[in-house]
């Protein structure tokens, strides 16, 4: 499943990702979760300016999917429609709820995530792991969250989270480079 099963699962992602957003009609409001969509993609791209290249996770090149490859079509299709199916169904009514909701979806981040690792489609450094994924996707829905609600927050929170990571996996800031 090597040989071109990597380039496959990027791509059946997206398919399936844009396939769930044509199926609710969450591109109908796109509009109103632009700001959060387009919050994702920066903190994606963000992430490849200060890391330099020095990565904490890498998909494997297969093909024409480079890991370069994977990485936009995540960015620009998966992240986007992650966002609309996100903040089209949240739950109205209770704390409980809404974290009920924020764990399914993190659940389903960590299942694809787990899937990728066991056929060796993505691989870590630096001391990045699975457990570090499971935190970082815990923490990047309530920051989604917060974006959709307060984004001036949400940028607060995540500057706050970048210093961390960068910090505790000892990765220069570009400044000083």
């Amino acid at each position: 499943m090597q040989e071109g099963g990597a380039a496959i699962y990027f791509v059946l992602i997206a398919l399936i990702s844009l396939a769930a957003v044509r199926l609710s009609k969450s591109h109908r409001r796109w509009e109103r979760y632009q700001p959060t969509v387009l919050y994702m993609i920066l903190c994606s791209m963000l992430y490849y300016f200060l890391v330099g290249g020095q990565l904490l996770w890498e998909y494997t090149p297969v093909f024409w999917v480079t890991h370069w490859g994977a990485e936009l079509l995540l960015s620009f299709v998966v992240f986007p429609c992650t966002v609309l199916l996100f903040l089209d169904r949240l739950p109205h009514g209770g704390k409980l709820r809404l974290a009920r909701y924020l764990l399914y979806w993190a659940l389903v981040y960590m299942l694809a995530e787990q899937a990728a690792v066991q056929l060796h489609f993505i691989r870590y450094h630096r001391g990045w792991s699975f457990t570090w994924s499971v935190f970082f996707v815990c923490t990047m829905f309530p920051v989604l969250y917060l974006h959709h609600r307060r984004p001036l927050a949400a940028y607060a929170v995540s500057v706050c989270l970048i210093v961390f990571y960068m910090v505790w996996f000892r990765i220069p800031f570009p400044v000083f480079r």
